[in-house]
Order: structure tokens, then C-alpha cells, then sequence
């Protein structure tokens, strides 16, 4: 009698074990399908990027070598400020700015995606509902337009002067 109730304590921690098991893996599951539906709207020039970065060794090796952080950069569309290149030739500035770069963007690939998620969350549901706003007082504009212009018709554009004082 001993050994069943210890056996169906054991499978009812297995069980328990399974469950949380499954509910990871459901999390994860929704988590990469999110990145799928992500990677689908990239840019062409985000797609070229993350080409880039898979070419030459990851994130961590182009952030690590300066010629590779450039041309990252370059790719990205953003520009080291103040770096510019005269007849094939560096300015100072710009590898003194490359370092600053590189520890912002090593620090960026630190931080915590759900962190960063919940943090933006405020700002992008405060300019959704702006855009939603926008959206609705345009369609109820375009929508009173539409109305006043099948509503409109011959009748509009009599004007007789005369019959105003007949009816008097």
C-alpha cells in the first residue's frame, strides 16, 4: 500500500513537471513565432544586414573589429558622427567616436529583449492609439463627404429669387 501511494506521488510530480515542460515550451513556441512574423516585415536593408552579420562572423565579431563596426554601420544606414573619409583617409574623429559605438552597442546587445519590450510598450500603444485616432477622424471626414456629395443634387443649384417672396 506504501509503494502505490509513493509510485502516484511520483507520477503526480512527474505530471506537474510535464505540465510546466509544456507550458515553456508553448511560451517559446509563441515567442519564435513572433520573430517569424518579425523577420517578414524587414526592410531590404535590414535583410542585408542580418546577411552581413551571418558573413562575417555573428554580432559580437563585427561589433569587435572596426573595419567590419564601419561597414555595419554604413549597411544600417546610420553614420559615425562626424567621420568622414578624404582621399582614402580617416578623420581622428572617427576613431574616436568607433569606440563609443562599439561599447553603446555592446550594451544595447546586453540588455534583456522582454525588459526592452515592456519598457517601449507605453510609447508604442500612446502613438497606436494616435495613429487609430487619425485614422477614425478620417474615415468619419471622408465618410461625411461621401454622404454630402450622393445627397447633393440638381435641387442645390436652383436658386430663384422670386419664389421666397411668393410663398409669403
Amino acid at each position: 500500500m506504501a509503494f502505490s501511494i509513493h509510485s502516484s506521488l511520483g507520477v503526480d510530480s512527474a505530471n506537474q513537471k510535464l505540465d510546466e515542460q509544456a507550458r515553456k515550451l508553448d511560451s517559446i513556441e509563441r515567442k519564435l513565432d513572433m520573430i517569424a512574423i518579425f523577420r517578414s516585415l524587414d526592410t531590404p536593408r535590414e535583410r542585408d544586414v542580418q546577411r552581413f552579420l551571418r558573413e562575417n562572423g555573428g554580432v559580437k565579431a563585427c561589433i569587435s573589429q572596426d573595419e567590419l563596426l564601419e561597414q555595419l554601420i554604413v549597411k544600417s544606414g546610420e553614420s559615425i558622427s562626424g567621420s568622414s573619409r578624404i582621399s582614402g583617409k580617416e578623420t581622428a574623429r572617427r576613431t574616436n567616436d568607433l569606440p563609443s559605438m562599439r561599447k553603446k552597442l555592446f550594451k544595447e546587445l546586453a540588455e534583456d529583449l522582454d525588459e526592452v519590450l515592456s519598457r517601449n510598450m507605453v510609447l508604442f500603444e500612446r502613438k497606436l492609439e494616435m495613429q487609430s485616432k487619425q485614422l477614425t477622424d478620417t474615415i468619419k471626414s471622408e465618410s461625411d463627404h461621401i454622404i454630402s456629395s450622393l445627397l447633393s443634387g440638381a435641387h442645390d443649384r436652383i436658386t430663384d429669387p422670386v419664389s421666397p417672396s411668393f410663398f409669403i
